[in-house]
């Protein structure tokens, strides 16, 4: 009998210190709350994240129109308004986050060219981060 009572004592103390743990059902929110580990063990970075981390600076080179003077706006004047105000955009801009089908990834600007605005390596990084959004927004 006293056995039983010292393991449950142990018990009741221990699950008394045992801290929320990230993830659960609960969507990332701008970053803040990364989702839990993929099955490699390494860490899936929110849309905010992989915006933050490889977009935002490719879109230096659309500020010169599309920051108010052209259509769409879609670009803030500050690096850090960017995320809200693309993000805002919608689907003139983004197509609800369909990378097979966004403007921001097909538009030509040079009617002379059949190329799109961004390298290969530019272009993968706007495509992985539509993912991730679409994921977040389902």
């Amino acid at each position: 009998m006293v056995l039983v009572t010292v393991m449950l004592a142990s018990t009741a103390a221990c699950l008394g210190d045992l801290e929320p743990q990230p993830g659960g059902n609960t969507k990332p929110d701008a970053g803040t709350n990364p989702p839990p580990p993929d099955g490699g063990g390494q860490q899936t970075q929110t849309a905010r994240q992989l915006f933050d981390s490889t977009v935002v600076k490719h879109l230096a080179v659309c500020q010169g129109c599309h920051s108010g003077s052209i259509q769409p706006t879609f670009v803030a004047a500050k690096e850090a308004d960017r995320y809200a105000t693309l993000t805002g955009a919608g689907a003139a801009v983004l197509a609800n986050f369909d990378a097979t089908k966004a403007p921001i990834l097909k538009y030509k600007h040079s009617p002379a060219g059949p190329q799109t605005l961004w390298d290969a390596t530019k272009a993968d990084d706007i495509t992985k981060w539509l993912a991730q959004e679409a994921k977040e927004h389902q």
